[in-house]
C-alpha cells in the first residue's frame, strides 16, 4: 500500500514538473513571438553624429522591416542613398521607440541592406 502511495505520489510530481515546463515553454514561444513580430532592430553605422556608431531594438510601427538603417531607408523610399537623404532618415530615425540601445553592430547593418 504505501509502495503504491509512493508511485502514485511519484507520477503526481512528475506530471506537475512536465506542466511547469510546459507552461514555460509556451510563455518563452509567445514572448519570441511578440518580440519578432513587434520588435526590430535599427542601425546607425559610424558617421558624423554618431562616430561610434548605434544599434537599437525598436518598437516597429506598421510595415517596418526587422533590420532597418537609415542607408535602407534611403533606399526603399528615395531609390538611392545620397548624404540628404541620410541626414533625413537619421533625423526621423526612431530614437523615440527604442527599447535598448547598443553599441554598433556592422552584421546587423549589414543586414538592413536591401
Amino acid at each position: 500500500m504505501l509502495m503504491a502511495l509512493c508511485q502514485y505520489q511519484g507520477f503526481l510530481l512528475l506530471e506537475d514538473d512536465m506542466r511547469r515546463t510546459a507552461v514555460i515553454s509556451a510563455a518563452l514561444l509567445a514572448l519570441l513571438l511578440v518580440g519578432y513580430f513587434k520588435l526590430g532592430v535599427y542601425t546607425f553605422p559610424p558617421m558624423g553624429v554618431a562616430p561610434d556608431g548605434k544599434t537599437m531594438i525598436v518598437l516597429r510601427q506598421g510595415q517596418e522591416p526587422f533590420f532597418n538603417s537609415p542607408r535602407a531607408m534611403c533606399e526603399v523610399v528615395g531609390g538611392g542613398s545620397s548624404w540628404q537623404c541620410a541626414w533625413g532618415a537619421v533625423l526621423n530615425a526612431p530614437i523615440d521607440r527604442a527599447v535598448v540601445k547598443m553599441p554598433y553592430l556592422d552584421w546587423a547593418y549589414r543586414a538592413s541592406l536591401p
